[in-house]
C-alpha cells in the first residue's frame, strides 16, 4: 500500500492495546492491514483524501481512532451504531465531512471490500460497495479532486 501524508499532528494515536480491547469486545478480527492502518494513521488527517470511482467522488476526512474517546470519531463508536441497526460485518476505518463512515467488510461473500454508510440517504440499503479490495482504496487515493 502507498505511503499517505498525514497533515496534522496526531494528539491521540491508536495503540496495539486498543485494537486488542476491540477485537476482544465485538469478538471479532480486524484484518492485518487494516491493523498496521489503525497503528500508522489512527486519529488523523491525511493529504491524500479523494478516491475517484466513475462519476463519483469519495472524501476521506478523519482516520478513525479504535477506542471511544469522548468528541474524537471511533471506529468503537460507529460500529456500536452499525449494530443497533442490524449492520453487522463492516468495520469502519474513516469518515467523509459529512460523517459517512468507510468501511472493510469482513463478511465472507464480501471480505476486505471497501463499502461507504450512507446512514442519512434515505436508502433502504445505506451501504454502498466502493472497491474491491482496502488496499484498492487506499492506493488510489489521491490529494486532487479532479484529475485532468
Amino acid at each position: 500500500m502507498k505511503c499517505l501524508t498525514i497533515l496534522n499532528n496526531q494528539e491521540s494515536k491508536v495503540q496495539p492495546s486498543d485494537i486488542d480491547y476491540f477485537e476482544e469486545r465485538y469478538k471479532i478480527k480486524i484484518p492485518e492491514k487494516l491493523k498496521d492502518f489503525f497503528l500508522l494513521f489512527g486519529g488523523s488527517r491525511i493529504k491524500e483524501m479523494y478516491y475517484h470511482r466513475g462519476e463519483s467522488l469519495d472524501q476521506v476526512c478523519d482516520i478513525l481512532l479504535v477506542k471511544s474517546i469522548q468528541g474524537k470519531p471511533s471506529c468503537e463508536s460507529i460500529y456500536q451504531g452499525h449494530l443497533s441497526y442490524g449492520d453487522i460485518g463492516f468495520i469502519p476505518f474513516a469518515i467523509d465531512s459529512g460523517g459517512w463512515d468507510y468501511n472493510v467488510s469482513i463478511n465472507p461473500d464480501t471480505y476486505g471490500q471497501v463499502w461507504v454508510d450512507k446512514f442519512d440517504s434515505g436508502e433502504e440499503t445505506p451501504f454502498e460497495f466502493v472497491c474491491n479490495s482496502f488496499e484498492e482504496f487506499i492506493d488510489g487515493l489521491t490529494e486532487q479532486e479532479k484529475d485532468f
